[in-house]
């Protein structure tokens, strides 16, 4: 089994994991949920220099003190962008990238400067004074029980503006790290569509997920079916030498001095 990283997008946390992550723990997985500074439980640390490099920090934190090695990182909507460049950093410790209609960087292009019409009115109207971007309304997140509604729209928060306007400095896809883009029918927004077309001129395996832009919440229970093959997929991949002999390390294990396992 893989150690999974799920890593949110704009606006919303660690939290929106949760009943996904839960499927996953059950189905053998050791699943981290980061929540991305100035974000969710951790909004109280917003401020107006939080940008792309700190999201990108959080996870790398992550990977380094929970001693990760054959990571599967999964990313949501902006969340890919900043799941793929930590995948450039630590390629060591990454065994796989997966995308939820995530954001596919584009070397030296913000995530704005890529999500172009989708985002540029926004930030056009958006007052220049003020250092975050506030939620756009719950409704446009294609959820419609509306207590499911209700209870997302109170745990929307306004994201930090540099994080949509920082410039990354990483390209598309890394070399040899097995990726693959999963595309969700429900979605109307033509950024997904589009970044769904580039995931397959990049050569990345494409399936299409029957559900609305936020599967973790709408369809839990398969998007957590569908993770789980694709994430063992990756990290069978990833221990399997050139001449065939599986390696001995378990991917998601730590490694200490030398060794594996705790």
């Amino acid at each position: 089994m893989a150690a999974l990283v799920l890593v949110h997008g704009a606006f919303t946390g660690g939290w929106i994991w949760t009943e996904t992550a839960s499927r996953l723990t059950r189905l053998g997985h050791v699943v981290h949920t980061p929540t991305l500074t100035g974000c969710g439980d951790r909004s109280h640390l917003l401020h107006m220099e939080v940008c792309f490099s700190t999201h990108v920090q959080d996870v790398s934190q992550l990977l380094f003190y929970q001693d990760l090695e054959g990571a599967v990182l999964v990313g949501h909507d902006y969340g890919g962008m900043v799941a793929a460049t930590v995948a450039h950093r630590l390629m060591a410790k990454a065994a796989g990238m997966i995308y939820i209609d995530g954001v596919i960087p584009k070397r030296g292009f913000s995530y704005a400067a890529v999500a172009g019409s989708r985002l540029t009115p926004k930030l056009a109207s958006h007052d220049k004074n003020v250092w975050f971007v506030p939620p756009v309304s719950a409704g446009n997140f294609g959820i419609s029980d509306e207590r499911l509604e209700d209870w997302f729209s109170k745990r929307l928060h306004p994201f930090p503006q540099l994080a949509f306007t920082q410039p990354n400095p990483y390209g598309a896809k890394v070399p040899g790290l097995p990726s693959a883009y999963v595309r969700c029918s429900g979605n109307s927004d033509p950024l997904a569509k589009a970044m769904a077309a580039q995931a397959g001129l990049l050569g990345m395996k494409r399936i299409q997920l029957e559900t609305g832009p936020y599967p973790m919440l709408t369809a839990p229970g398969r998007l957590a079916e569908l993770i789980d093959q694709l994430a063992g997929e990756m990290s069978a991949a990833a221990t399997r030498p050139a001449g065939g002999e599986e390696s001995r390390r378990i991917p998601g294990q730590a490694r200490r001095g030398g060794e594996t396992g705790r």
